[in-house]
């Protein structure tokens, strides 16, 4: 088992994933045992995620040896699409927890 440090209280935990739902989102997060301060590993909407599975299919046909400038031209335009909508969702969740 993987154990990490809280920034906030010092304690060691166990970096356990935990998942919740708020509305549209999906938060994956680890919290630490002692203060409960939490720590954001992977935050998605209903559009990240299409996003995501249309990666993944993307890399699999790629995988499958059927490659070509296009779809990874594709892969990696989707990646980067996806990348900025996490940080996106991201600043958002951030901005509105300290409201």
């Amino acid at each position: 088992m993987s154990y990490c440090l809280c920034d906030k209280c010092g304690a060691e935990f166990a970096c356990t994933p935990h998942t919740r739902n708020e509305g549209d989102l999906e938060i994956i997060y680890i919290q630490c045992d002692k203060c409960k301060e939490e720590y954001i590993v992977s935050i998605t909407d209903s559009v990240l995620r299409a996003g995501i599975e249309r990666y993944r299919r993307i890399t699999k046909t790629i995988a499958d040896g059927k490659s070509s400038e296009t779809l990874l031209m594709c892969a990696r335009m989707l990646m980067e699409k996806n990348h900025a909508k996490f940080r996106k969702l991201k600043e958002e969740y951030d901005n509105n927890k300290h409201e």
